[in-house]
């Protein structure tokens, strides 16, 4: 991530998941050029999805004591795990499906993770599974619809705000 942010590409982007709407996401902002930051975090992501790049163990630990925080946090006192038990009892999960979380997440190995970025993070970049959007100024939007074409992202482009009547 260093060569996004150090290279002045973005400063800002991130990769999360929704798991109650199954959807994974890869979210870049701020960006100084943003063609270049997707071509840049697109071959980052897929170095590791294909094999390509290793998980430095330390990173792996600390990406893992950072779920389990949040995990944790979500029954930090009496009302936030009633509040959970409701949520569990909603997605009809066991009452216990936090700590059962835990006990899955502290497993996690590098060979899991390779299993998962090669399963799931290709999809990001394949438009039959996935969907880009773009919101930019109106002055960019040329260059970035040329630059992501010539990357395989084929947008739709939609008028801006600032013309629209509300």
């Amino acid at each position: 991530w260093r060569l996004l942010r150090g290279a002045g590409l973005s400063y800002d982007y991130n990769v999360f998941n929704v798991a109650e709407a199954g959807l994974l996401y890869f979210c870049l902002s701020k960006c100084t050029n943003m063609v270049a930051a997707y071509k840049e975090g697109k071959r980052l992501l897929l170095s590791y999805a294909e094999g390509e790049a290793e998980f430095e163990p330390v990173k792996v630990e600390s990406a893992i004591s950072s779920v389990v925080f949040s995990i944790i946090q979500n029954e930090e006192g009496v009302f936030d795990a009633a509040e959970q038990a409701f949520i569990n009892s909603y997605r009809r999960v066991p009452l216990d499906f936090q700590r059962q979380e835990l006990q899955r997440v502290i497993r996690v190995t590098e060979a899991d993770l390779r299993r998962v970025a090669a399963k799931y993070v290709k999809c990001l970049f394949d438009d039959a599974t996935s969907r880009c959007v773009v919101c930019c100024n109106s002055s960019k939007v040329e260059e970035i619809t040329t630059g992501l074409s010539e990357l395989g992202v084929n947008l739709v482009k939609l008028p801006s705000t600032s013309k629209l009547q509300l």
